[in-house]
């Protein structure tokens, strides 16, 4: 027989990190693995924007992904770097955009699918699978999440144009001043009702914001409104439709709005809460954290590792993870490291991100039966992740976009007994 050779373990070597001449961490590691950066330094007056590779020049930032696929073969150290704080508020585009007064001219707008159904987003900790076309390449590409990115209403909303954008964020907070209001996005429209009942859908359709209200379309005036009346499966309540595409057209709306309120018996709140901007109506997902921590004013619709660190400590982080139980399993634990660069390219917003749909984007093998989600690259997609772990700066990212992190658990002896 030929004998094996044994392979012998690379040797680990020391990585340490300074900050301002100070030593902060030093870290063991022989690399091919997730490297756990500690946690931002605080400099008064200065924002950390993250480790590097040399002193004075900052082109090569170190990620928790840096030595995840190669050996670490020497004593290495890593610097912060820190830029001084500056009061600076990300840009509302939508709050800051420039209605037209009047209606422009009217654009060949693309048909609806009526036959589409209407989805409504899962429920706190439920899991879904992605539907399975029979059709589609065995593994989803970066050119088919860009395809898919404006499937949804949300897609729609948030790709198109800051005027849309700028309308529907006044539309939404105009019906959530009434009492009893409830707001359900689904995959096409945005629906509001009270008690049971249907009161208004928000369509976007090509390039025009549609609402739907239960009024009679006959006793209105067409020549102010421009209404239509719409026959389509699920709008049976809501028949009276106009366009809004101008600052006339919003204020129409909203007299159509208070009308359709008034002969539904639905009372105005005595005290209008608090305006919701367009970030927080499209990003935060049903079961984020960040709301029942009151942390929305922290949402962002782009984040960093470096930015992430900035906006949240890693206890504010530790308290925005879900947990869910899920059952022992017998088999030998075998994690694969995914970066969310990696799930930027091939994941839309309100996509779910679990073993599964990694296995389908080419992002886990077969072989490997847990995953741990790591930050690195720049996260501009609101998503829902269900991962066994989680580095920090990973939670601080997803969760920053609004995003729900759902840290899978086995269930536990421990477990069982608080159940009793």
């Amino acid at each position: 027989p030929v004998p094996v050779k044994e392979e012998i373990p690379p040797e680990p070597h020391t990585i340490t990190f300074m900050a301002d001449g100070e030593v902060v961490a030093t870290v063991e590691t022989a690399g091919r693995d997730a490297l756990d950066l500690p946690a931002a330094p605080v400099k008064e007056g200065f924002v950390f924007r993250g480790w590097f590779t040399d002193e004075e020049n900052h082109d090569t930032i170190v990620e928790e992904s840096s030595f995840v696929d190669k050996d670490l073969e020497e004593d290495v150290t890593f610097y912060a770097f820190y830029e001084e704080e500056k009061e600076e508020e990300e840009e509302d585009v939508a709050a800051a955009a420039i209605l037209p007064e009047e209606d422009e001219e009217e654009v060949e707008e693309e048909p609806e699918e009526d036959d589409a159904p209407e989805v409504e987003e899962k429920e706190e900790d439920e899991e879904e699978e992605e539907e399975s076309d029979p059709d589609a390449p065995k593994l989803i590409t970066a050119a088919d999440t860009i395809k898919r990115r404006t499937s949804t209403m949300r897609g729609r909303l948030r790709y198109g144009s800051d005027v849309n954008k700028a309308i529907y964020e006044e539309l939404v907070n105009h019906l959530l001043q009434y009492k009893n209001v409830t707001r359900s996005l689904t995959n096409r429209a945005d629906n509001f009702k009270s008690k049971g009942s249907l009161l208004a859908k928000i369509t976007l359709t090509g390039k025009t914001l549609k609402l739907y209200l239960p009024l009679d379309a006959e006793l209105y005036d067409y020549d102010k409104y421009h209404q239509l009346i719409t026959e389509k499966n699920g709008y049976e309540e809501v028949p009276f439709t106009i366009k809004v595409k101008s600052n006339r057209g919003l204020k129409y709306a909203k007299e159509l709005i208070d009308e359709a309120m008034a002969q539904k018996g639905v009372e105005r709140k005595k005290k209008a809460g608090e305006k919701k901007s367009f970030k927080e109506l499209i990003l935060l997902q049903k079961g984020s954290l960040l709301i029942k921590a009151k942390k929305t004013d922290k949402l962002r619709s782009r984040v960093d590792s470096q930015d992430a660190n900035a906006k949240l400590t890693d206890s504010e982080a530790q308290e925005l993870v879900r947990i869910k139980y899920v059952p022992v399993s017998d088999e030998v634990k075998k994690t694969a490291f995914v970066g969310l660069d990696k799930i930027e390219e091939l994941y839309n917003d309100c996509d779910m991100v679990n073993i599964k749909t990694l296995r389908k984007r080419g992002l886990v093998k077969e072989e490997h039966n847990r995953v741990k989600i790591i930050g690195g690259g720049t996260l501009t997609k609101s998503l829902k992740v269900y991962a066994e772990e989680y580095s920090l700066t990973a939670i601080k990212m997803i969760v920053l976009l609004g995003g729900k992190v759902v840290k899978l658990v086995e269930e536990t002896v421990e477990k069982d007994a608080e159940n009793k």
